[in-house]
Formats: structure tokens, C-alpha cells, sequence
């Protein structure tokens, strides 16, 4: 199992979306996708924990997926500037 350094997002070991408690079941998720996009996520520690069902919703469906990704940028760029944000991801999500 791939060991991941500490999120900058979350704190808290509980699925983000729907807040259900850690029970073994919580999966990783990048919150910026796409080629290239998660090996930088890892980097730049951009990842929350979300139970399966919120996981698979937001795979199948695209639940919550653009409001992960603005909060990845806004997470960012509370240390960053947009013109890094931009150099590193090439696109803005807000």
C-alpha cells in the first residue's frame, strides 16, 4: 500500500463529503485528475479521504468533482501564487 504524505486539505480521518468516520473503509482521492495532474496532487498533498459510496458517486457520476478541484486550487493558493498555480496545472477551476 502506497503511503502518502499528510493532506493540506484535511485533517480530520473521515470521509470529506458525507463526514462518515474512518472504519478501515476510506479511500484516497486526489482532488485534481488527469494526465500528470495526480503525481502532482500527491506532491503538492491536494488529497482528501472519502468513504467508497462518496468515492464511486463522484467517479461514476461526477458528484462533487469540479467542488474538489476549486477547493485543491484554493488550498494551494492560500501558499502559492495563481501564476504557479497556473505553471504547474495549466488550467484554473473557478
Amino acid at each position: 500500500m502506497k503511503k502518502y504524505k499528510p493532506s493540506i486539505v484535511q485533517t480530520k480521518c473521515e470521509c470529506f463529503i458525507c463526514h462518515a468516520p474512518y472504519t478501515g473503509g476510506l479511500e484516497h482521492h486526489h482532488l485534481l485528475h488527469g494526465t500528470g495532474q495526480k503525481r502532482l496532487a500527491d506532491e503538492d498533498c491536494l488529497w482528501v479521504w472519502i468513504c467508497r459510496r462518496c468515492h464511486q458517486n463522484l467517479h461514476d457520476h461526477g458528484t462533487y468533482d469540479k467542488e474538489l478541484q476549486r477547493i485543491g486550487q484554493e488550498t494551494y493558493l492560500k501558499t502559492h501564487t495563481r501564476e504557479e498555480w497556473f505553471k504547474r496545472y495549466g488550467k484554473f477551476y473557478d
